[in-house]
């Protein structure tokens, strides 16, 4: 009986011990996979590449020139990129009570779903937005970033620098806006109308997702490049349409 007790408390314990986290330095390139638990992950050294495939990490460090490819799994603690480094995903699961950090070449998110208090990027960091469902608090943005895809919400974009905002498509939804003089945002599509009064600017994208920006002050919306879509530029050369800022 004594001997049976002990077998099952040393299942119990390997099973414990099995699924605890720890820490890991990635500075070779390769992958973690399904069942792989770690809390903080780094990942270090020029051209080093790591897939995520699956599995689940707590807070995702990047250093140096290294490559990060989500294409599975959960992050639950918060990504924090810098040097020259890259955050690309595909799939998976990003929900985090933190604001995400790409101070490195940038990153871009195809796929997948993101919740996160917001995401913040360098001067030199480009983003490119093409897919996934992603909800973040504000946008701090520094560098470029491009939206032409996926499902985006937004409490506030805030960008201060001499930077680029391009807006394509994917559905759109912004709370607040903090658009500095030096800033260019180019919006893409059709029927855009601004209410001064409520602040509030609406149109439709170049894939007809529909947009809503608000706080938007009289002076930004006067800074933003309405661009009609190409059929309605088209017509607008052929002289078919006649096109202004609706004010």
């Amino acid at each position: 009986m004594r001997r049976k007790f002990l077998i099952i408390l040393m299942m119990m314990l390997f099973g414990v011990c099995s699924v605890q986290a720890v820490d890991i330095t990635l500075s070779t390139s390769g992958t973690i996979e399904l069942g792989d638990i770690y809390d903080d992950v780094y990942v270090e050294n020029d051209g080093t590449i790591v897939d995520m495939l699956g599995g689940q990490i707590g807070r995702l460090r990047l250093s140096d020139g290294s490559i990060f490819n989500m294409d599975g799994g959960n992050i639950t603690g918060g990504i924090d990129a810098h040097e020259s480094s890259y955050f690309d995903m595909s799939n998976g699961t990003i929900d985090v009570d933190s604001t995400m950090v790409l101070y490195g070449v940038g990153g871009s998110f195809s796929g997948g779903n993101v919740t996160a208090n917001g995401l913040k990027t360098g001067v030199s960091s480009t983003v490119q937005i093409d897919g996934g469902i992603l909800n973040f608090g504000t946008f701090d943005i520094y560098g470029d970033i491009m939206i032409s895809g996926g499902s985006l919400g937004v409490s506030g974009i805030f960008s201060s620098h001499n930077n680029t905002i391009d807006i394509f498509s994917g559905q759109l939804t912004v709370y607040d806006i903090g658009f500095d003089e030096y800033s260019t945002m180019n919006i893409y599509g059709r029927d855009f109308i601004y209410d001064s009064v409520q602040k509030i600017l609406t149109g439709y994208l170049v894939d007809d997702s529909y947009l809503s920006m608000g706080g938007v002050d009289q002076w930004e919306y006067e800074q933003f490049n309405l661009i009609p879509e190409p059929t309605t530029l088209l017509l607008f050369g052929l002289g078919g349409l006649f096109l202004r800022k609706r004010n």
